[in-house]
């Protein structure tokens, strides 16, 4: 009998502990998959050593940022886990003018008043290839999420872009931008300033000096959209895991009473749907319009990071915001559910983000504020995906 009722007491203390262990795993995602985003500042460090500004930056996916300062032929490296300078990439004649780093992180592409293409290989000790272009050289660069393809774009009107498989030997596939004959322009595009390769590598989105976004079609070789947006400078584009398009631009001919900047976002190859920023509507009664400056995809594209500020004159209220992508595609604009208030900075600047969100870069008065964050994205439901705009 007392071995009986001891083993009854085993088998409860047992189910108990099975209980706990459950209650353990289960709560914790139930209350996540419910909870609202969290973003916050860990901390916040300044790197010195550019006092001419710089010229371009890209951040990879390890936390590596890559910079150029303004008039240099040499390509920083900085870990800003730890901080500190851990590389200097050598190799242009010139100063370089842009820079991608792969989704892999192995491979970094630049560009230089050269007139050469350069695509670094990371964490060897192997020669960079060296892609001749153009007389005036590549406006911008860029590189597939599988290393294999590198665009670069000429700085001259036409949105023309050269195409090749990296560390093959043949001649650029040479894209051409849409043209006064097709009947859609009335002049020939400005240059690309801004592009990036769609997830898998079929197709290349770019932005124009005009505020021009050509969608091509890698497989045919031809662009096979073109989305006359306002005459707007593009601040940043950027594409998620479905394909969705990104852009954040403003109008050089803003006033700080009403300023026009807008939020955009389209399918690689379908719709475009624009999305009016606070500066255009009241958040509440009593606050100040605010004025998007980057946007930045999250992880599986459910949220994008918006940077943006708010002021009625300089210096402005700066600020950054987790956006999910259910509210814009809701009718709710940019409203966000997490947001962290940063130091006041001027209004134009460059700015770069990590994928993950967990560093975001702002180059303010000719030195680099480095901002290292902690954000919590809500756990989708088993039946919640991310939601890609509808083309």
């Amino acid at each position: 009998m007392k071995a009986d009722a001891g083993i009854r007491g085993v088998h409860r203390v047992g189910s108990f502990l099975f209980l706990a262990l459950v209650l353990a795993v289960v709560l914790p995602l139930t209350a996540s998959a419910g909870s609202a985003a969290k973003l916050r500042v860990k901390g916040t460090k300044t790197l010195g050593g550019y006092s001419e500004g710089i010229s371009c930056m890209s951040i990879s996916p390890q936390g590596l940022l890559y910079i150029s300062a303004k008039n240099s032929s040499k390509i920083d490296v900085w870990n800003l886990v730890e901080m500190k300078q851990v590389n200097q990439l050598e190799g242009h004649r010139d100063k370089v003018r842009s820079l991608a780093v792969s989704e892999s992180g192995q491979f970094v592409v630049s560009s230089s008043d050269d007139n050469t293409l350069r695509v670094w290989p990371v964490g060897t000790q192997g020669e960079a290839a060296v892609l001749q272009g153009p007389e005036k050289g590549f406006a911008a660069v860029a590189i597939s999420a599988d290393d294999r393809l590198v665009a670069g774009a000429l700085d001259e009107a036409g949105a023309e872009i050269w195409l090749w498989k990296r560390g093959s030997n043949e001649e650029p596939v040479k894209l051409k931008g849409p043209g006064t004959a097709d009947g859609i322009l009335k002049e020939p595009p400005k240059a690309v300033r801004q592009m990036r390769f769609s997830p898998f590598g079929t197709g290349l989105a770019a932005v124009t000096g005009d505020g021009l976004l050509i969608t091509w079609s890698i497989e045919t070789g031809t662009y096979d959209r073109v989305h006359i947006l306002p005459p707007d400078m593009i601040k940043t584009v950027d594409i998620n895991g479905q394909g969705d398009i990104l852009a954040c631009c403003h109008s050089f001919k803003m006033t700080m009473s009403a300023p026009s900047y807008k939020i955009t976002l389209s399918k690689m190859h379908g719709s475009i749907l624009y999305v009016p920023s606070g500066s255009e509507r009241k958040e509440s009664s009593d606050s100040a319009p605010f004025i998007a400056e980057g946007a930045f995809w999250l992880g599986d594209g459910r949220y994008f990071l918006l940077y943006a500020s708010r002021g009625a004159r300089t210096p402005l209220d700066h600020f950054l915001r987790l956006v999910p992508i259910s509210s814009v595609l809701d009718g709710r604009s940019l409203e966000g559910d997490a947001e962290v208030k940063l130091k006041d900075a001027p209004l134009y600047m460059d700015v770069a983000a990590s994928r993950d969100g967990s560093i975001f870069v702002q180059s303010v008065n000719k030195q680099l504020l480095v901002w290292q964050l902690e954000l919590e994205l809500p756990t989708p439901a088993a039946d919640e995906k991310s939601q890609p705009v509808s083309p």
